[in-house]
């Protein structure tokens, strides 16, 4: 990954670290194993990274706020409610298991 890459990821929240690397190269090698180099396939894999990351983040927000936390509305009144991270990282995962099949690979 170059600096300017690795720039652009802090900005935007990315998760890039020696895990999402090694993902994405086992991706790609196994994509090399079965002949399918186009850039058609990369950008499949470079989808799933994405995806990767989203669900990165996701994970983290469960961590830091659990499965519900507290809200104060602008009336001042609290109320507890569900962290959308828990069905939405149901579905990131779900997109991922898609492409992996789609791209007839496995985890890595």
């Amino acid at each position: 990954m170059m600096a300017n890459e690795l720039k652009i990821a802090v900005e935007t929240g990315e998760v890039i670290n020696e895990l999402y690397l090694e993902v994405r190269a086992g991706l790609l090698e196994q994509l090399t194993k079965q002949g399918k180099t186009d850039k058609f396939y990369i950008d499949l894999v470079d989808d799933y990274m994405a995806h990767w990351n989203v669900k990165e983040l996701l994970k983290k927000d469960i961590e830091e706020k659990g499965l519900r936390y507290s809200v104060t509305n602008g009336n001042g009144i609290s109320s507890i409610k569900p962290n959308e991270s828990v069905q939405n990282l149901q579905k990131e995962t779900a997109t991922m298991l898609k492409i992996l099949q789609e791209l007839n690979l496995k985890e890595p």
